[in-house]
């Protein structure tokens, strides 16, 4: 079986292209290639320390605070 790499999440775009079909292909690479990089790393984190992986909600508010849409409410 061959190995699963960024591309392969680039090739599988279809559902990205149907949410955002205003996204060109080159938006669309990037958005899977960040989506690999995060989804790895989760991975990895949760094998060595599980308890150290973010909620869900943390993510979410670091996503917002990075679009700069975070509510100033803490």
């Amino acid at each position: 079986m061959d190995a699963v790499g960024p591309d392969d999440k680039v090739e599988a775009c279809g559902v990205g292209r149907a949410a955002r079909p205003e996204l060109s292909e080159a938006d669309l690479a990037a958005v899977a290639r960040l989506d690999f990089v995060l989804v790895q790393s989760l991975g990895i984190l949760w094998l060595l320390d599980p308890d150290a992986v973010p909620s869900g909600d943390e993510l979410a508010r670091a996503v917002a605070v990075v679009a700069g849409r975070a509510d100033d409410e803490g």
